[in-house]
């Protein structure tokens, strides 16, 4: 009798413990604008979303991708999604490393024209969940000249990744999509193509 006592007791701790994570989970990261200010972040020009640049290697090249411009090795951002913006489609020219640090899970749309694939790759949390085990991951990477995109998944708040290019990021590399351009490039993914764009053109 003692002993179940001890485990009903021991439950309703872990029980109260667990609502007030909760509960100051919610209050602190749900709220965006803290979030936002928490991280020192700002709208993210054209592509949509929150960053912050938090890392510029220092040594640069010359580089024959790039009309011989100087670009830094490599830098790294913050990258927050949330329920009222996504990462419309677009591509740069170098690889981009993601890394799923803290939120609710994501889908990210890759368009790859050099071989005409289409992908879905899902980001996020729910890597625990048993049923759905090999379908989620906190890390994905993009290959230079592929488009790009992504969104929270159906109910998400928000969510934040660690983002890694290289070479360094400039927005000479940058190209965003139009959404027309898109549909004829890869016409079977129509529907997703306007999901992840901002506009027409």
């Amino acid at each position: 009798m003692m002993q179940e006592k001890r485990q009903d007791c021991s439950f309703v701790l872990r029980a109260a413990v667990l609502e007030f994570y909760v509960t100051y989970r919610n209050q602190y990261f749900m709220d965006l604008t803290t979030l936002i200010r928490h991280w020192q972040l700002e709208p993210l020009p054209q592509e949509g979303g929150y960053y912050r640049r938090i890392y510029t290697h220092p040594d640069s090249f010359s580089s024959q991708n790039h009309g011989q411009r100087e670009k830094q090795i490599g830098s790294a951002i913050y990258y927050l999604v949330t329920a009222d913006t996504f990462s419309a489609l677009h591509r740069v020219r170098g690889e981009e490393l993601f890394f799923f640090l803290e939120g609710d899970s994501c889908l990210m749309l890759q368009l790859n024209e050099a071989t005409g694939t289409v992908e879905e790759i899902r980001l996020g949390a729910d890597t625990v969940r048993a049923d759905i085990a090999g379908k989620w991951s906190r890390f994905a990477a993009v290959q230079s000249g592929v488009w790009q995109g992504l969104r929270l998944c159906a109910g998400g708040q928000y969510a934040l990744f660690g983002v890694t290019v290289m070479p360094g990021f400039d927005w000479e590399d940058f190209e965003l999509g139009a959404r027309n351009d898109l549909i004829a490039r890869f016409p079977t993914a129509a529907q997703q193509v306007v999901a992840f764009t901002h506009s027409v053109v």
